[in-house]
Formats: C-alpha cells, structure tokens, sequence
C-alpha cells in the first residue's frame, strides 16, 4: 500500500502507512489553558504532552476583536498591529480553530482571514511585545481586553498603543508588564475604555501625557500608582470627562510639565 496522506469522513486526516490500514494524523492546539484536535492535521503540536506542558505554561494575551467594524483590513479579517521589536515568538489562537505561530513582526500570518465577519476571542502566548496602533490599522476592530497575561509594554513600543481603539472596552483584572518609560497617548481615544490599573507598577514611567485623553468612560481607581518618576503629566486625564477619583497619594515633585 503506498504511503501519502488522504482526507476522509468529516475532513479527518489520515495518513496511509506501509502494509497496514489508514491511521489519523493526529495533532493539537492550545486554547483556552485546554488542547484540542483540530482534525485536519494542521495543529502546531504533534502530541497531546508538548500540547499540555506548554498549555500549562500558558498566560495568554485575551482579547476579542470584530472583524467588521471599520479598519484598514477587510471585513472578514483583523490585522496584528506588530512593530519590530527584538525576536518574537508568538503562538496566536485566532478563536475560529486556528493558530499560528508569529516569530517577526511583518510575517504574512499577523493578517488573518475568518470564513465569515463576526466577533473572535484571540489568545497571544508566549512573547507578546511590540505592538502598537497609533490610531491607524485595525484599531476600532478591538471590543474587549479580557485579560493581559504576558502582554508586556516595551520601550520600542512608544507612545500610542492602543491609541484610537474607540470601541474597545477593558475587562481584565489582571496586569501587564511594564519595561517602558512611557504611557504617552496610550488609551487615547478609547472613549469606552474604563479597565482596572490601579495596580500597574508604572514606579519606572517618566511619560503620562496625554494617557487617558478622549477616554470619556474612564472612572478607574488610580491613587495607588508610584508615579514618583514622571516628569510629563501634560493632558493627562483632558477630556476624560467622567474621571472622579482622588490623586491625593500621587508624588509629582519630579514632574515639570502638567499643562492640562
């Protein structure tokens, strides 16, 4: 019996072995902390066991996205906003099935298309840095962060990152990294933006401005933040305009700009 690799009832993968019978091609996903058998032999891992020790591992990067609000990609599609950032190696869940492994940040596979428009949870794993929207791309496709995992704010990343994501709400109870001097512009825009941060460790930023400007649902504790390295607080919470929460424990001795 020749040996190759044939489809049958369902889409099931099967591969022919010599002198015997078809065995399915067996392969895993990991989704949700849970591995999955996609079916088709088109998972990233080739055994349940490297599927569960690195599902273990996990700490995703959660957040939905809707294809079909306004972006720079189609309807049916969402664009990662990735920015060259060092090496990278990202295992992207795309919550239709399918995932890929992302290992720079201009690879065709940080484009992808779903078989219908809709609403998608993505999970990010691994080494999640480098992105940034600046109000540009597929910013308003975001709805909802869920939660951060291993999101980390690097330096490279700059000013803007979630800038202009103004349908995106905040979800998450948990915290991202931070290993920038710089909050600039961040949430700008995101006018339904009111996610929990006031346990961010910001003690290394010197860069606030402009952070929640536009952010008009936004009315999150913050007075716990060690904001003794901040030298920019310009237009910090402008047009903010349901922000009501005391800053009394705030030390801004090192700040020299705070036009609002």
């Amino acid at each position: 019996m020749p040996t190759g690799i044939g489809v049958g009832i369902a889409g099931r993968v099967f591969k022919l072995t010599p002198g015997g019978g078809p065995v399915p091609v067996v392969s895993y996903n990991c989704s949700g902390g849970s591995c999955t058998d996609p079916g088709d032999g088109t998972g990233t891992y080739t055994t349940l066991a490297a599927c569960q020790a690195s599902c273990s591992a996990a700490n995703p990067f959660i957040f939905t996205v809707k294809t079909d609000n306004t972006g720079t990609s189609n309807n049916d599609q969402f664009q990662l906003p990735l920015v060259s950032d060092g090496a990278i190696s990202m295992e992207v869940a795309w919550g239709d099935g399918t995932s890929d492994t992302i290992t720079a940040y201009n690879q065709a596979d940080t484009l992808h298309t779903y078989a219908a428009a809709g609403s998608y949870t993505i999970e990010i794993t691994n080494t999640v840095r480098g992105w940034r929207f600046r109000n540009a791309g597929d910013c308003q496709k975001m709805t909802d962060i869920s939660q951060w995992g291993d999101f980390t704010f690097t330096l490279i990343m700059g000013w803007g990152v979630f800038k202009g994501c103004s349908n995106m709400t905040g979800t998450a109870t948990d915290t991202p990294a931070l290993t920038t001097n710089t909050l600039k512009q961040t949430f700008s825009g995101c006018t339904l933006w009111n996610g929990v941060m006031d346990s961010w460790d910001v003690s290394s930023v010197a860069n606030l401005s402009q952070l929640f400007y536009l952010a008009t649902a936004f009315n999150q504790p913050l007075n716990s933040w060690n904001v003794s390295s901040v030298t920019d607080m310009e237009y910090v919470f402008q047009s903010a305009t349901s922000f009501d929460q005391p800053l009394n424990s705030w030390n801004t001795s090192a700040v020299t700009d705070m036009k609002y």
